[in-house]
């Protein structure tokens, strides 16, 4: 209950003085706003890719409803400033796919004391098996390739980059508010990635079977031709090896986190 209520927190509630924030300033003229895909929820197979069009009425969860409370509050302010305060102010909303990877040069990644994405776990087990003698697969019976739930899998560097480029393409005196989904346009299997993580790290995991966690969707991923069209953004790492590879790099080089650093001795 808690982490539920915290998401409205930050996501929702908090948003409503970052706005009085930019009202007093004046002077923001762009805002690019960091949504999520789970504003779309379990979205069928055949309604496969997602598009920006696709119906938000089933957004999944605390944290994607939260998150399209949060848009529905921008566009109200968006539209706010177009009729009433008459000011230049543009803005454009990016909606991420499963976000992954860390920096190419392996100093910034993702380091928690208990890792929480399946990525960082998969890599741990591999790396630190003292740690994580297993990883389990949530449910083996989805109507996937391979009876695992798939997924699109975005870099982390490739998002940063997109954010760049969709802050300078807002015009505010256009009038116009934008909307974009992110992702590499295909998806990878719980197996495939388990698969990567053994050929990257070169060290075989041990897996269990579980059940499916309630409500998860089996299949899941976005058409980016909006935003390689309009944003003349292309994600560069697209391919499955490449995104886990930069992973490998980061926790072999940072087995406690940022507690420990081979390259500063920190």
């Amino acid at each position: 209950m808690c982490t539920r209520r915290r998401y409205y927190e930050n996501n929702t509630a908090s948003a409503i003085g970052l706005l009085r924030g930019i009202e007093a300033a004046g002077t923001v003229l762009r805002f690019v706003f960091s949504s999520t895909c789970c504003t779309y929820g379990d979205v069928p197979a055949e309604l496969m890719p997602i598009v920006e069009e696709t119906t938000t009425a089933g957004a999944s969860g605390a944290y994607g409803k939260s998150k399209l409370a949060m848009e529905f509050l921008m566009n109200d302010y968006f539209d706010a400033v177009q009729k009433e305060a008459k000011r230049p102010f543009g803005m454009t909303t990016l909606r991420y796919f499963n976000v992954a990877g860390c920096s190419a040069d392996s100093l910034l990644g993702e380091a928690r004391p208990q890792q929480i994405r399946i990525i960082p776990i998969l890599m741990e087990s591999a790396l630190f098996p003292q740690k994580r003698p297993h990883v389990s697969i949530f449910g083996s019976d989805f109507p996937t390739r391979d009876g695992t739930a798939i997924r699109d899998y975005i870099h982390v560097e490739d998002l940063a980059e997109a954010h760049i480029v969709a802050l300078a393409k807002i015009d505010p005196t256009s009038g116009v508010r934008d909307l974009f989904n992110l992702g590499i346009g295909k998806g990878f299997t719980i197996k495939e990635l388990i698969e990567s993580t053994q050929r990257v790290a070169g060290h075989a995991l041990q897996v269990k079977q579980a059940p499916r966690n309630a409500g998860e969707a089996a299949a899941v991923w976005c058409d980016p031709s909006k935003a390689n069209r309009e944003l003349g953004w292309y994600p560069k790492l697209v391919e499955i090896d490449q995104i886990i590879k930069t992973v490998h790099d980061f926790m072999k080089t940072h087995p406690d986190g940022y507690r420990s650093d081979p390259l500063t001795g920190a």
